[in-house]
């Protein structure tokens, strides 16, 4: 019998462990985890754990917040010298 799990990360839905052949492959929501796309592990810990890493890799850029303006975001990551000048 397949079954299958969903994986989160944070609170963020990634993929989906599926059980085949005693092994439990992973189908990728996420573009940050697409590299593990169709991945074969001996188990589902080990589904869950390569996701995690995969997710949350130290070298990674922040994102900006999803409830902060666009506006905001661009501003805030632009070099100081290129900010658009306010006043005057």
């Amino acid at each position: 019998m397949i079954a299958s799990h969903p994986i989160d990360v944070a609170g963020h839905f990634v993929g989906v462990a599926i059980s085949e052949a005693g092994l439990w492959r992973f189908r990728a929501i996420d573009p940050a985890v697409s590299a593990l796309e169709g991945s074969r592990f001996p188990s589902f810990a080990d589904t869950v754990r390569a996701a995690h890493q995969a997710r949350i890799e130290p070298g990674l850029p922040k994102a900006s917040p999803p409830d902060a303006p666009a506006a905001h975001r661009r501003q805030q990551d632009a070099p100081r010298h290129a900010r658009p000048r306010t006043g005057r």
